[in-house]
């Protein structure tokens, strides 16, 4: 009898161990032994044969359930066993249903509410620059941003500028002001002297010769007035015309000589070097303006000879006896006319050779001699000319002198 108990707990032992197994196996399984007449707890659902865990982006709300239920869109669950889902939090969002996890609103967009499907771009003016983001973000003064769903936003362009913050353009700098940068929150003032005519320049214009403008900011710039001008660009005043000249019309960058007033007499003279000779002064002759007028023929170097090659140099001077007065004498179409022989006693190849003079303008404002009275001064020699062959490689005999022409005016 005792042998046949023992046997009996041997045997139930082992059931109960088995037994013990199976509820483990199953347990770890997610399951749990379960009947019609012993319903699944809620988190957990009836698949025929046991009690089998919510998985993880569905939830099992009640008891006795034989099937799981999918989170819906907006919500998510990472955990299995779920009675319930989790709303998306703000700056996420879970655009389908069945989800174990939320998604991080992208770059461009932002959500600031919770169980939210989707995410709201960016609006015009705002953008937002990393994902996950609750609100937008406005762009700073300089910046802007005309689209949606921006992950950043856009200097101002040169010629434009944004002054406040949240822009969905930008604006075009206005007339007299310009901007040469990118992203800049203001336009620069037109420096004096210069002007910007039209909106939205990136640079400034400098005022014209004849033109110009003491003012910043301006649109435009001034013309010189009558008797007045501007010699150079970006001027920032004009000039009066200096004595001896004058400017009847407006905008001009440079003034006029007053002609010679009608019977003002002028005593002229005049002379010729080469070889290193003195260049010794003709006599004087007086001309009243305005008028052409000739001196000569005269020789003041006597028997000058020169070869083909040399330099041959003429010019003049002149006063105005007892002048006081400010004027302006011109002396245009000036030369000195040679008469040429040839040492050999050949003909020459031209009976003259002539020296030409620049023509020239000089502000009078007393009675001393101009441009001066020291005849070696490169001021009254007004042109030369290097002597050609006229005599077959012989030398020239300027014996005869020449004869000084010139207009007056």
């Amino acid at each position: 009898m005792l042998i046949g108990h023992r046997r009996v707990l041997r045997t139930s032992l082992l059931v109960f161990v088995a037994g013990v197994l199976a509820l483990a196996a199953v347990v770890l399984a997610g399951a749990s032994p379960a009947s019609a007449a012993d319903p699944c707890s809620a988190g957990s659902y009836f698949d025929g044969s046991a009690c089998v865990l919510a998985s993880p982006g569905f939830f099992v709300p009640n008891a006795g359930a034989t099937s799981e239920t999918p989170c819906p869109a907006g919500t998510f669950q990472p955990n299995s066993g779920a009675v319930s889902c989790l709303n998306a939090t703000p700056g996420n969002f879970v655009p389908t249903s069945g989800q174990a996890t939320q998604t991080a609103c992208p770059a461009g967009t932002f959500q600031p509410g919770s169980g939210a499907v989707s995410c709201l771009n960016a609006t015009p003016g705002n953008f937002v620059p990393t994902s996950g983001q609750v609100g937008q973000t406005p762009c700073g003064t300089g910046t802007f941003q005309p689209g949606s769903g921006a992950a950043s936003c856009l200097d101002a362009q040169p010629g434009h500028f944004v002054p406040t913050a949240g822009q969905a353009t930008q604006t075009a700098c206005g007339t007299g002001t310009f901007q040469p940068g990118f992203g800049a929150a203001s336009c620069l003032d037109a420096q004096p002297g210069h002007f910007v005519a039209t909106a939205g320049q990136a640079s400034e214009t400098a005022c014209a010769p004849g033109t110009y403008q003491p003012a910043s900011g301006a649109a435009g710039c001034i013309a010189a007035s009558v008797n007045f001008y501007v010699p150079d660009s970006a001027a920032t005043a004009q000039l009066p015309c200096p004595d001896g000249t004058y400017q009847p019309l407006t905008g001009q960058s440079s003034c006029i000589p007053v002609p010679c007033p009608q019977g003002t007499k002028a005593n002229f003279r005049w002379h010729y070097s080469a070889n290193g000779s003195s260049g010794s002064w003709s006599g004087t002759k007086t001309q009243t303006c305005s008028g052409s007028f000739s001196m000569g023929p005269q020789a003041m170097e006597g028997n000058l000879q020169v070869a083909p090659g040399a330099t041959l140099r003429a010019g003049y001077d002149f006063t105005l006896p007892g002048n006081k007065n400010s004027l302006t004498m011109t002396v245009s179409a000036a030369q000195v006319t040679f008469a040429v022989a040839c040492v050999s006693g050949a003909t020459p190849s031209s009976p003259t050779l002539t020296v030409t003079l620049t023509d020239q303008t000089y502000q009078i404002t007393n009675d001393q001699w101009y441009p001066s009275g020291d005849q070696s001064s490169p001021l009254v020699y007004q042109g030369s000319v290097t002597v050609p062959d006229l005599c077959g490689g012989g030398t020239i005999s300027l014996a005869k002198g020449g004869t000084f022409t010139a207009t007056l005016g």
